[in-house]
């Protein structure tokens, strides 16, 4: 599921990112802190060869916002995801807040889609072309037969006129 309806704690958009794997790319997202209490958010990539994430740790107070930048380096095509993992905390760094021992704090999870797929092969340039012509010749055909039609309007009204 890539949308948790019924969490409103950590409002995250958008939920999928595309991407060209032959030229990669940048995806941004905004992440709300939708609680009353300070949270803290670790971020994890199922492919850290191509993806490099900034912030990868972050700190939100309640109602604040963060922008995450997600670079794709280009690649083999693929879909991927990240991990969002978000708790509540007191820490002043979210590093700390994940690396506590003694803390309990139920850790919830959010993902993001990381979509990198080949476009269907498209018809080569000679296809296009001619399919461009064709639909050159398929408009004026259908303007001469407008013009004709108003021309023969235009006759019939001047006899009725005479």
């Amino acid at each position: 599921m890539l949308y948790a309806e019924d969490d409103y704690d950590l409002y995250l958009a958008p939920r999928v990112a595309e991407y060209s794997p032959s030229k990669g790319g940048t995806s941004r997202h905004l992440m709300v802190n939708g609680t009353p209490d300070r949270m803290a958010i670790k971020i994890k990539c199922s492919n850290n060869e191509i993806f490099r994430v900034s912030p990868v740790y972050t700190c939100l107070d309640p109602g604040c916002s963060q922008r995450l930048q997600v670079i794709r380096d280009p690649g083999e095509p693929k879909v991927d995801k990240l991990i969002v993992l978000y708790k509540k905390t007191t820490c002043k760094n979210a590093h700390e807040a994940f690396f506590q021992l003694d803390d309990d704090t139920e850790v919830k999870k959010a993902m993001i889609a990381l979509v990198a797929l080949k476009h269907k092969e498209r018809n080569n340039s000679k296809d296009h072309s001619e399919n461009f012509e064709k639909c050159k010749e398929n408009k004026k055909k259908n303007n001469s037969n407008k013009t004709q039609k108003i021309s023969e309007k235009l006759k019939k009204n001047s006899k009725i006129n005479s």
